[in-house]
């Protein structure tokens, strides 16, 4: 249960530090890639806050 409540605060605190460095340093390129890099962060995290919603111990079987 605790790991559903930690995870979301983790990929929050990530998120926030990532866009701090960004609008610290200020590089367009250094933007794309922590887009991008939030992006499939996200992406995974959706998908293993589904599979453990499923019942099956988060091995998802698609």
């Amino acid at each position: 249960m605790a790991d559903r409540i930690i995870a979301p605060l983790a990929l929050l605190v990530f998120i926030a530090f990532t866009l701090f460095l960004a609008v610290y340093i200020n590089e367009i390129d250094l933007w794309i890639v922590i887009v991008l890099v939030q992006i499939m962060a996200i992406v995974d995290f959706w998908q293993a806050m589904r599979a453990a919603g499923n019942g099956n111990g988060g091995n998802a079987q698609e």
